[in-house]
């Protein structure tokens, strides 16, 4: 079961010694084990079919590079949101709420040295913003 794929992890054919990187193509079979018993893996045909890999026929509707989420259909979404009279306690709770937000980000600024896209600081200001709400009794 022998296939042409691109290598995730860069490394060196044991037998002919010539290396691959990351990102390039080269022949795989996970039935044979080479002579560090890993499966086969070879950027040289000749060399993979040495070492007794053997190249499966391509079926269609088979594995093909970047054939994933990103190749989809972009539909676009459209959210309707109906008008609702919003009473003052949900408003006042919605402007509390921004304030602990706004809070949460100053204290993330001040003491941590993080992008302001990181999914760590994220996570802290949403902590911070938790006991912020629990010490108010919200």
């Amino acid at each position: 079961m022998g296939t042409k794929l691109i290598v995730k992890k860069a490394g060196t054919c044991p037998e002919c010694k010539k290396a691959f990187a990351t990102g390039q193509e080269a022949y795989w079979d996970s039935s044979v084990k080479n002579s560090a018993g890993f499966s086969v893996i070879c950027i040289d045909e000749d060399c993979f079919k040495e070492q007794g890999g053997k190249l499966t026929p391509r079926t269609e509707g088979g594995y093909r590079p970047n054939s994933g989420f990103s190749n989809r259909p972009k539909i676009n979404v459209t959210l309707k949101v109906p008008e609702v009279k919003v009473g003052t306690v949900v408003r006042d709770s919605s402007i509390k709420l921004k304030e602990y937000v706004r809070q949460a980000d100053e204290l993330v600024e001040e003491l941590y040295s993080l992008p302001a896209d990181d999914q760590t600081r994220g996570q802290i200001r949403s902590k911070f913003i938790d006991q912020l709400i629990a010490i108010s009794g919200h």
